[in-house]
């Protein structure tokens, strides 16, 4: 074999995208890319935020009061947007409802917060509520950061995985998505490595806005810091327009912006009910329902242990972002080697399997440290010259890069897939329902258990042997469910191999096809093959 040849054999193994292709690749790439850098400057801007401001034990009570509620009106717009309106104009709508928050919040909310705490009313309800509730107390106190952190965290629910990735569902065949998708990977995991490094860039910058309502050099980094998710949004708007005027024309792809093509039009309740009936996407529920359950039961114990080791804000904020950079280039690495050729030569399933293996592994290492005096917790921290609290600490890192690296590169990509046999009207119903809703259901969930356990156990450390063991049985669910979802996927591909956006497939015939899925799942000779393959 030529040099040449061979050359060109690593070009497809690492780059599987056609010349032909780069015009619908390359800008749906870069909007991917700043995207997810809004995503990951904001998330560890709100966690730098509310943590230092009212503890880890806040998040939990932000995600069920404040969170879920909201995520579940903004889907409920979403839908209601999607059946009078184009998707053009449901993007430029919940881009601008997003940017104006944030920029409100940078503007008025947080120069003048001092003004909006709630300190008399929160010290009312301490003498009232029980010591278990701190952390819902911290919230009314400190509500204008918890308006924040929601929306923030439903930058990636609403903005991302929604709007993004429901475009890029309805745009991309499953043909193509097994080569682009792995790679959209990497442009979101590469944002990973950039928006820390902006973070840190900011945090040793302070007087790169240098105004008078701003008192302290944090005020000022994070002043700098939303004007660059800003910026990056309003890029990511251009883009989206590109395609739409050059890429994805009417005469192209007549359905690419189109309304919803049901006939009859339901409510975001309806559409709710209409999607559970179908076991398919409910095992699509699950598995991002789970995952949400899980990661969020591990992350707040392990910020508990950040902000324990990284008091200040700004060296929270630092903390996490090596954090992040290291979750970047690992879930690159990931992206580039293993998972566009895992789900090319394996299947959906392996794929899909590797998350839940990867955190069950990882976090019996972490709350091994935290639960139990294991006899080499101490030699080890002696050997390195570390405390206790530094150690559980960063196996808690280890546990969160491996889990998160897992997810960015393995499990959003195989989900994403998931979602291609879908017809339209089904894939837009079942993107807002799944992740608009249901990953916010389950980081609610996640939370619920750890407000029952607070009231149970008094506090965060108490609650460590109930959440391994909460954890184990969830990761069990989810493993399930990846079988049953691999049996139904390979059904509906094997006999719709290509169902890309122009598809003209009819409602009923995706329902026969989901409903033949359902009864393979069911027989039980089916699910015994499907275990012994594994």
């Amino acid at each position: 074999m030529s040099i040449a040849a061979k050359l060109k054999g690593y070009l497809d193994f690492l780059f599987p995208v056609r010349s032909s292709e780069f015009k619908k690749f390359l800008p749906m790439f870069f909007m991917n890319f700043f995207l997810t850098i809004n995503y990951n400057l904001l998330k560890t801007i709100k966690d730098s935020i509310i943590v230092s401001a009212a503890g880890a034990e806040a998040i939990p009570f932000i995600k069920v009061w404040v969170m879920f509620p909201m995520a579940v009106f903004m889907t409920a717009f979403f839908t209601f947007l999607s059946q009078k309106y184009s998707q053009k104009r449901v993007f430029y709508t919940l881009m601008s409802i997003f940017l104006v928050s944030i920029g409100s919040f940078l503007i008025i909310l947080f120069p003048l917060r001092e003004i909006f705490f709630l300190h008399s009313v929160a010290q009312k309800l301490s003498g009232i509520l029980p010591s278990g509730l701190h952390g819902l107390i911290e919230v009314v106190r400190y509500w204008p950061l918890a308006i924040f952190y929601t929306m923030a965290e439903l930058w990636g629910s609403i903005v991302l995985f929604v709007l993004f990735w429901g475009f890029a569902n309805r745009a991309i065949g499953i043909e193509e998505a097994k080569r682009f998708y792995p790679l959209f990977g990497v442009a979101a995991n590469s944002s990973g490595f950039f928006a820390p490094h902006i973070f840190l860039w900011a945090a040793d910058n302070p007087t790169f806005f240098d105004l008078p309502f701003l008192a302290t050099s944090w005020e000022k980094s994070l002043f700098l810091m939303g004007w660059v998710v800003l910026a990056a949004g309003v890029i990511s708007i251009a883009i989206f327009w590109w395609l739409e005027n050059n890429v994805f024309t009417k005469e192209s792809n007549e359905l690419a912006f189109a309304k919803s093509s049901s006939k009859k039009k339901m409510g975001f309740f309806e559409s709710i009910q209409y999607l559970l009936k179908f076991k398919y996407i409910r095992n699509m529920a699950i598995i991002v329902i789970v995952y949400n359950i899980s990661i969020n039961l591990t992350e707040v114990i392990w910020k508990g242990e950040v902000h324990k080791l990284c008091p200040d804000p700004k060296d929270f904020g630092s903390y996490m972002s090596q954090v992040m950079i290291v979750t970047s280039l690992l879930a690159i690495f990931s992206d580039l080697f293993i998972s566009s050729n895992l789900i090319r030569k394996f299947g959906w399933t392996t794929t899909a399997m590797i998350t839940p293996i990867v955190i069950l592994v990882t976090s019996i290492i972490f709350f091994a440290f935290l639960i139990f005096d294991l006899p080499y917790e101490s030699n080890i921290a002696a050997i390195f010259g570390v405390s206790m609290l530094s150690l559980s600490t960063f196996f808690g890192s280890l546990q969160n890069v491996f889990a998160r690296a897992s997810k960015y590169s393995l499990f959003d990509v195989s989900k994403e897939i998931a979602f291609i046999p879908l017809d339209n009207d089904a894939k837009m119903r079942s993107k807002a329902a799944i992740d608009g809703v249901g990953s916010r259901l389950g980081k609610s969930g996640g939370a619920v258990i750890l407000q029952g356990l607070f009231l149970f156990v008094g506090n965060l450390s108490a609650s460590f042997v109930y959440v391994a063991f909460a954890l184990g049985s969830l990761l069990s669910f989810w493993c399930i469910a990846v079988l049953k979802l691999g049996r139904q996927f390979k059904e509906l591909t094997s006999s719709e191999p290509d169902n890309t956006l122009g598809n003209k497939n009819n409602q009923e015939a995706q329902t026969s096809a989901i409903s033949e899925s359902d009864a393979l799942v069911n027989n039980p000779d089916a699910m015994k093959k499907a275990f012994n393959a594994l």
